[in-house]
């Protein structure tokens, strides 16, 4: 997987920036997250993966962590009461959708961006 995310200054007045180890899961479920809508095989079944969305598994996602399986699960929990992700249960792996993905990594030009670009090259 290539590219960016975006993160806006705002996220230092967050709960999940205060907790170190929340705040890289948080990070890496961001950057796990399709930028753009595909359907994919995943232990032999076709599943369909939209924008903002992404598959997992517990334990492999706790493995990049350093965490337990639980501990995802506790930490995937919180995120959905504080109603951050949707977490949609399979049998074999976890699908789950960041709620307002597009207001966070919205594909369009900004205004802030626009004004960054033109007074540089004005420069």
């Amino acid at each position: 997987m290539s590219g960016w995310i975006k993160l806006h200054r705002s996220i230092q007045d967050h709960w999940i920036f205060k907790k170190v180890d929340y705040f890289k899961a948080w990070i890496l479920l961001l950057i796990k997250a399709n930028h753009k809508e595909y359907t994919t095989m995943f232990l032999d079944q076709l599943v369909h993966i939209n924008r903002g969305e992404t598959i997992l598994s517990y334990s492999k996602f706790g493995l990049e962590l350093g965490w337990s399986s639980s501990k995802v699960r506790r930490f995937l929990k919180l995120l959905e009461k504080d109603k951050m992700i949707v977490i949609y249960p399979e049998k074999k792996w976890t699908h789950l959708s960041i709620l307002n993905y597009e207001t966070y990594q919205y594909n369009g030009i900004g205004d802030d961006t626009l004004a960054t670009q033109t007074r540089n090259d004005g420069e």
